[in-house]
């Protein structure tokens, strides 16, 4: 059976009703969709599962839609430049995020099909093998949004769109919780997957149950995979992004985020939780190549530089926690040493330091480490500013003798 045979146009705006192509593909097989039409793709991937179908049903479809996503998003190489143009114009970022809000609440275009994530519990549940398969799909949507969002801020614009037209090329199909969909913006459901993780320790994620055909580890290392994509997802959705990171610090992300960086490792001293402590200098440290959550740590700490750029209120939040203060120092690459060389201080960890020097004006003043960074960019400004000003001077005078010459 072709397009031709439908009573409708199942990819045009003639589609009110998703319940109405749920069945149609349901009598096709389910499967059976032009991979070449990456709007029928995005589609497939927003899709809901059928009402009452078999679980594992429901695994094959979900494995074909992790496919999906990894055929026509899966590496950075797709999801940029004028490639990531098109997939958003099909509907790829809108339906990414449909699809993981489904999977996190069962609702799929009103129905209740149920959860399809499991629950993470550091109890002894066990999960089934499309609870297993649904962690592999949010693992490859996050990914996908990562790379999209990556120096596109169309794709960027389009996470925090509110929109309930999933046939626009430019706006996405999520609507806000309180419309008459009921679906979450692409903010509310990054906060949704952070929060999922909130008050775990590493180790927690890590040892969590696993299946009655898989070992506890790779449960756990999935679990830790997701977590790192939706991190790296949230510093590329906030980069130059203000709304996203209002909305986001709104939502405690921030909070959430901080005692991730924080209180991670499970070592705690009094009330105060401590990364990774050194005996050399008492100093909080992000975690070394040995221990597996490194890749989220940086991606976490990026994260709250990039909110702290274009949120005030993240900025001064970060402010407040010295030894969040000289983690983010440390992620940012910078070196205190006058004889090394540093990159440009980031826009949101010099908002952060300022933050922090005018809350320890009353203590006595900021730490000389990081008195000493804020010097050192300020010696890079005025570098750079005379720099500038050398360069139009040297222009006019060639300018001056053209003219002089004709």
């Amino acid at each position: 059976m072709g397009d031709d045979d439908f009573p409708f146009d199942l990819f045009g705006k003639d589609v009110e009703d998703d319940h109405i192509m749920t069945r149609c593909l349901s009598e096709l097989g389910g499967s059976c969709i032009d991979e070449s039409d990456l709007h029928a793709v995005s589609r497939r991937i927003a899709l809901s599962p059928s009402v009452g179908r078999d679980r594992g049903e429901v695994e094959e479809e979900i494995k074909y839609k992790t496919g999906l996503v990894e055929r026509h998003m899966g590496s950075m190489a797709q999801c940029r430049g004028k490639q990531a143009e098109i997939l958003r114009e099909a509907g790829a970022v809108d339906a990414l995020f449909r699809a993981l809000d489904g999977l996190i609440d069962g609702i799929w275009d009103g129905d209740n099909v149920g959860a399809l994530l499991p629950t993470v519990s550091t109890s002894e549940e066990v999960i089934d093998a499309a609870e297993y398969a649904s962690v592999d799909f949010a693992i490859v949507c996050f990914g996908a949004v990562r790379d999209l969002a990556c120096g596109n801020a169309r794709n960027r614009a389009a996470i925090n769109a509110l929109s309930d037209d999933l046939t626009s090329n430019e706006s996405p199909i999520l609507t806000d919780r309180t419309g008459s969909t009921g679906r979450r913006d692409g903010i509310s459901i990054l906060s949704e997957y952070l929060r999922r993780y909130h008050l775990l320790t590493w180790k927690d994620i890590l040892n969590l149950p696993g299946t009655s055909f898989a070992s506890d580890s790779s449960r756990g290392q999935k679990e830790l995979r997701l977590l790192t994509n939706v991190v790296g997802a949230i510093r590329n959705a906030t980069h130059s992004t203000p709304r996203t990171c209002v909305s986001l610090h709104e939502l405690s992300v921030t909070d959430m985020m901080i005692w991730k960086l924080k209180f991670g490792e499970g070592s705690h001293r009094g009330n105060t939780g401590v990364a990774d402590v050194h005996a050399n200098d008492h100093l909080l440290h992000l975690p070394d190549t040995r221990k597996p959550w490194r890749e989220a740590c940086y991606r976490i700490a990026g994260s709250l530089i990039n909110m702290s750029e274009k949120c005030n209120a993240c900025s001064e939040r970060c402010g407040t926690d010295i030894d969040l203060v000289f983690l983010l120092v440390e992620a940012w690459g910078g070196k205190i040493n006058d004889s090394a060389s540093t990159p440009p201080l980031h826009l949101g960890l010099a908002a952060i330091l300022r933050s922090t020097e005018k809350r320890m004006r009353l203590d006595g003043g900021l730490n000389k480490d990081l008195i000493r960074i804020l010097e050192k960019e300020e010696e890079r400004r005025k570098s750079a500013q005379e720099k500038e000003k050398n360069r139009k001077k040297s222009l006019k005078q060639h300018l001056c003798i053209d003219t002089h010459n004709t």
